[in-house]
């Protein structure tokens, strides 16, 4: 069976903090995101964009499509949960000026 776990990822890196910060993914603590949660996701975004499917095998794709497709409905509901989170409030507009849909919108 496929290895879901990072470490277990065909040609996976990870990327770090500080190669995202101008994309305002980092420190965890001028974005409130603890460093826990945003490296998770960090190093979970490295992995899938560095992952090379033409080495795998037929039973690695068929194990792995699953779980990606698992992956990207806990994506979604997250960053909806986030999105609703950050409209209630307030945050893109006390700090950037515009309401959360069209600030999620420019991002």
């Amino acid at each position: 069976m496929f290895d879901t776990g990072v470490a277990g990822v065909a040609g996976a890196s990870t990327e770090t903090s500080e190669s995202l910060a101008g994309a305002g993914v980092g420190d965890g603590v001028a974005d409130g995101v603890p460093d826990g949660v945003a490296g998770a996701a960090v190093a979970f975004r490295g992995a899938v964009l560095s992952l090379d499917v033409s080495v795998l095998s037929d039973d690695e794709l068929l194990d792995l499509v699953p779980v990606l497709e698992q992956a990207r409905r806990a994506v979604e509901a997250a960053l909806g949960s986030s999105l609703g989170e950050l409209d209630v409030r307030g945050t893109t507009d006390e700090r950037f000026g515009h309401r959360t849909a069209h600030w999620f919108a420019l991002t």
